[in-house]
């Protein structure tokens, strides 16, 4: 099954010469099932930003993959809006996620909700304006190098670390 699965992530070449691949998703399931597929197949690591709370994504669900990564000995890494950690409800949603081993940051500016695994793969949105339009699964190290660039950029932007308590040193991105 794994094989397959990672087939489906891993296959490149849709452009003629080219190791670029991307999907327009818009059905809500299938963004899901896409993040669970991504939470089996990385090997290494997984970047996200995320400029808003979460909007349909039901808090347990992402701590449920962030602990399958970890446990696999996947380094999470995540850059969240400073503002957000104001709400308590939200704050709490960050503990859980540092106590979990995810390094969180916290910075002023968020430009896009993305999600990067392994510099193979990248969950961005359609329209950042509209977080109903769906996302855009880009496939390949060759299409994803530019997202990461935006999510290192985004990174030094003086953000703040969450502490882990629990942890001997505040994790770090």
């Amino acid at each position: 099954m794994l094989e397959a699965l990672a087939g489906r992530f891993l296959k490149a070449g849709v452009l003629a010469g080219s190791d670029c691949e991307f999907e327009l998703i818009t059905d809500y399931r299938r963004i899901q099932q896409a993040l669970e597929d991504i939470t089996e197949v990385v090997r290494h690591d997984v970047c996200s930003m995320h400029p808003t709370s979460l909007f349909r994504e039901i808090p347990e669900r992402s701590l449920s993959r962030d602990r399958r990564r970890i446990e696999r000995g996947v380094r999470v890494r995540a850059i969240y809006r400073q503002n957000l950690a104001a709400s308590p409800t939200f704050a709490d949603y960050l503990r859980r996620k540092v106590e979990a081993g995810v390094e969180i940051r916290l910075s002023a500016v968020v430009p896009i909700n993305m999600v990067v695994g392994d510099h193979r793969f990248a969950v961005l949105p359609i329209d950042p304006d509209d977080r109903t339009a769906g996302t855009v699964l880009a496939r390949g190290p060759a299409l994803v190098r530019a997202t990461v660039v935006c999510t290192s950029t985004a990174g030094r932007r003086r953000p703040r670390t969450v502490p882990n308590r629990s942890a001997r040193r505040a994790p770090t991105v």
